[in-house]
């Protein structure tokens, strides 16, 4: 290595260190400062529980770099890593101990200054952040660089193994399982000052948490002493997290849920049935997880007793919820999704293995039309018509503009990108966010309410996601790379991209489109209840930019498409994920007006609007011409 290099290398180095040790923390302290300034809520400061937990971050964050350094022979960056694998220090205990502590340090310097948007905004998308680094690059980076070695710290998920669990499994369920629901129960204590704050919201009081749960949370703590094996351990610590995330969709999507089963706790006694929510990011009922964690014991101990426990378990939660018998219902119904987390992750999986083989096309003369022009033209119908019902009959016109731009951008886009002979006419979503930037100026200059628009946009795109990744999969773009056979789907039908582009026809690949609808469903139902929640639509786009991104990066690492360029080791749509994340955060802090709670609507225009949007979908990316060989012409 030349004198030159090493000079370059040593710049990196020290930029990489500004970065990431003073300006990237300087930022997130400003960022989280200006949204305290501009979303309608507040937290009570625990300068106790902060410091705490934020010494804790910094020394697990500290001990990760001197590890790296020490037995790594290197310096704790992802740009410049280490030449030796780690697996020695805390990494033997938990895995990224660097961003596991940073995400700490966030949190606990939060909680100190008392910062709404710090807890509850920055630090979550901070952890975020991090995991969708660790998923998207890191992951493959040291698999790449050390094939022989696994990373198996000891305080994480136990082994899939039959052997009885250890010491560190025991804590690992105690650290990676209760934890979050002694934390997020703690940070709804937290929660001060306003109705915004408190209403519809699933707040429990220290003395319900110490005496009213009781049972529950000796079921929660005694329940791993009553595991047979490692692998079973395991499978209760994944169940908890998707009951986690199940829970949170539901009472995103039926506030009343949100509400306390213990009556001692009359905080919520105004509480008006089936209002939007506000922000119950965080509304996690500790019955939930004893509900799964119970199913998962009275499987090991026998049939006959576990229909005499499931019966007693069913009847205490039905005394719990008396006042809303129907709150039972949910809960029983997320425990049983969880218990079965990996048969419904198979079903998900069949599901879209027999989308992706649906192809069905019908020729007239020189038009072609193919069935999986209905997932567009189903998106573009539901995204315009929820985007039109938020913003107003007044705006439906407006409406149609902004959505046809949207999609001419997004065929421009890709044809720039990923046009060929063989792609004629692609379609690229990145397109389309450049298509709201060139949207909001032409309905600027139309004299139109261009935040209001784009903040009913962004509620609504995930949805118009979602709904267009079903065409992806009959389509075969957005493919995924190549895994196990358990874990992928197979792509037979010769007309799919899979088959003529990629040359994987039956290959068993990742599932990207599925894991994408997944992602954008949550997306959508967190910034439907945000749209009510009294925060600007500026926060609602940076919010669904950010999220977009995040997810985006992670689900391109799984993508198996040849067609995308990679650019320094990283494919071009991550880089543009990446400055997704950026300008999002960007626009947060950007000021924008409050939506209405409530907004009137013309039927007859609104249904037009949905009509010419929905056939102008179908037919952009479901009719074709076939014969000709002009730019534009044909789909496949």
């Amino acid at each position: 290595m030349d004198a030159t290099t090493n000079d370059k290398q040593l710049m990196g180095k020290i930029l990489y260190t500004l970065l990431f040790v003073i300006a990237v923390p300087g930022l997130l302290l400003w960022w989280a400062a200006t949204l305290d300034g501009r979303l309608p809520f507040s937290l009570s400061s625990y300068s106790w529980a902060g410091g705490i937990i934020g010494v804790l971050g910094f020394l697990i964050m500290v001990w990760g770099m001197l590890s790296i350094m020490v037995f790594g022979k290197g310096l704790p960056m992802n740009a410049y890593p280490p030449k030796q694998f780690v697996n020695k220090g805390i990494y033997a205990l938990i895995p990224h101990p660097i961003y596991t502590g940073f995400s700490l340090l966030v949190a606990g310097v939060s909680l100190y200054v008392g910062s709404f948007s710090g807890l509850f905004v920055v630090f979550p998308l901070t952890a975020m952040g991090c995991m969708a680094l660790v998923l998207g690059h890191e992951n493959f980076s040291i698999r790449e660089r050390f094939p022989d070695r696994q990373v198996s710290p000891k305080l994480f998920l136990p082994a899939r193994e039959d052997r009885l669990p250890g010491i560190y499994n025991y804590l690992a369920y105690y650290l990676w399982a209760i934890m979050p629901v002694v934390i997020f129960n703690g940070c709804i204590l937290g929660l001060g000052g306003g109705e915004h704050t408190y209403r519809h919201m699933y707040v429990v009081s220290a003395d319900t948490m110490l005496s009213g749960n009781f049972i529950i949370w000796a079921i929660l703590f005694l329940l791993p002493f009553c595991v047979i094996s490692q692998q079973r351990l395991r499978k209760i610590i994944v169940a908890v997290w998707v009951s986690l995330g199940l829970w949170i969709m539901v009472c995103l999507l039926w506030p009343v849920l949100a509400r306390s089963h213990w009556p001692a706790n009359d905080l919520l006694a105004d509480m008006d049935g089936l209002r939007p929510s506000y922000f119950i990011f965080f509304s996690i009922p500790p019955v939930v997880f004893a509900v799964v964690m119970v199913l998962f014991a009275i499987r090991a101990v026998g049939k006959l007793l576990g229909s005499l426990s499931g019966a007693g378990l069913t009847c205490f939660l039905v005394y719990l919820g008396r006042d809303h018998f129907f709150q039972v219902v949910p809960v029983v119904v997320i425990a049983i999704l969880a218990m079965n987390y990996s048969s419904a992750w198979r079903w998900l999986l069949w599901l879209s293995e027999k989308i992706a083989n649906s192809w069905q096309e019908w020729t007239f003369g020189p038009v072609r039309i193919i069935n999986h022009g209905i997932y567009a033209g189903a998106g573009g119908l539901v995204g315009f018509g929820l985007a039109a019902c938020l913003s107003g009959t007044g705006q439906v016109v407006n409406m149609v503009v902004f959505a046809f731009i949207v999609v001419i951008t997004s065929g421009l886009w890709a044809q720039f990108i990923e046009g060929s002979e063989k792609l004629k006419r692609p379609f690229g979503f990145y397109g389309g966010l450049v298509g709201i930037i060139i949207g909001a100026l032409v309905l600027k200059i139309m004299g139109a309410e261009v935040w209001i628009i784009i903040g009913a946009v962004s509620v609504a795109m995930p949805w118009v996601q979602a709904l267009g990744r079903l065409r992806c999969l009959v389509n075969g773009c957005c493919h995924g790379s190549m895994t196990e056979a358990e874990n992928g789907i197979r792509y037979f039908h010769f007309r799919s991209r899979v088959d003529h582009l990629s040359g994987l026809k039956g290959k068993p690949l990742h599932a990207t489109p599925l894991y994408s609808i997944l992602w954008m469903v949550f997306v959508g139902v967190l910034l439907y209840r945000l749209w009510f929640g009294g925060v600007p639509t500026s926060f609602i786009f940076g919010l669904y930019l950010m999220l977009n991104g995040l997810g985006r990066f992670v689900e391109e690492a799984f993508r198996g498409e040849p067609q995308t360029p990679v650019v320094r080791g990283l494919r071009l749509y991550q880089w543009t994920a990446m400055a997704s994340v950026v300008v999002g955060a960007a626009m947060t802090v950007l000021p924008g007006p409050v939506p209405a709670p409530e907004v009137q609507v013309e039927l007859g225009p609104l249904l037009a609007g949905v009509l010419v949007v929905g056939f102008f979908s179908f037919f952009a990316m479901g009719v074709d011409f076939p014969k000709s060989n002009r730019r534009f012409s044909r789909l496949v």
